[in-house]
C-alpha cells in the first residue's frame, strides 16, 4: 500500500484538518487523530502535514475506511466555502 508523506516542515492550517476530525464517525477517527497528537484542533493554527498524513495512512488500513471517508467527505461538503455564484452543488 502506498504511504502518504510530505517533505519535513510542511504544515496544514487547522481549518483544513478539523473537517477530517469532526465528522459523523468521529468516534472512530478521533482516537487516531489523538495518537498522532492532533487534538483540540484550532482552525487558525498550523499543524504538521506528516502528522495529518499519518492519520490518513492509518485510516486507510481500517476495515471501514470507505465509510469513514464518506463521513469525512460529508463534513467537508458542509464546511468548505463555495463560490457565491455556485448554487445547489451536487
Amino acid at each position: 500500500m502506498r504511504k502518504l508523506a510530505a517533505p519535513d516542515g510542511v504544515q496544514l492550517l487547522g481549518a483544513m484538518t478539523t473537517t477530517f476530525a469532526n465528522n459523523l464517525q468521529s468516534v472512530e477517527t478521533e482516537p487516531i487523530f489523538s495518537r498522532h497528537g492532533l487534538t483540540n484542533l484550532d482552525p487558525n493554527q498550523w499543524y504538521s502535514a506528516n502528522d495529518f498524513l499519518e492519520v490518513l495512512n492509518e485510516l486507510a488500513t481500517m476495515e471501514n475506511f470507505s465509510s469513514n471517508m464518506v463521513a469525512i467527505g460529508m463534513e467537508v461538503g458542509k464546511t468548505v466555502p463555495l463560490p457565491p455564484d455556485m448554487e445547489n452543488p451536487t
